[in-house]
């Protein structure tokens, strides 16, 4: 997927330089800092990462983002059910076992859901979270 890809200078991009920038871009802790610090973190100068930042590969760093979230977000929900449950939550436990019956179709999924998302999905199921996460708080 990614080894054909081109910095914005037209270079090919290094797969070991692109990864560590997916990696690091990726984390949901990072979504904030400078250029600056995100290249000393990735161990690489602030001009090689504004030439490695492609719209392919911003799209990409979008798609991990939204999969951590996702994930942690499910998480999160699989535990609150669980606790349910464990309280005496009939309809807990069912959507329990439910899940862990659709789990792997799922997967499967949201995987091929989210590797054809675009950038303005992205921005709206963002949105959406920040939405759902305001309305638990």
């Amino acid at each position: 997927m990614t080894e054909d890809w081109r910095t914005a200078t037209g270079k090919k991009m290094k797969s070991i330089t692109l990864e560590r920038i997916l990696t690091v871009m990726a984390r949901p802790d990072t979504s904030e800092w400078t250029m600056q610090a995100l290249a000393q973190e990735i161990g690489i100068s602030r001009n090689t990462l504004r030439i490695y930042l492609t719209p392919e590969v911003w799209s990409e760093i979008n798609k991990q983002r939204l999969r951590q979230l996702v994930d942690s977000d499910i998480l999160a929900l699989d535990k609150a059910l669980y606790t349910r449950a464990l309280e005496g939550d009939l309809a807990a436990a069912k959507l329990i076992y439910t899940r862990w019956d659709s789990a792997q179709t799922a997967e499967k999924i949201a995987a091929q859901v989210v590797d054809n998302i675009d950038d303005k999905d992205i921005e709206q199921l963002d949105k959406a979270l920040a939405d759902l996460r305001a309305e638990i708080e």
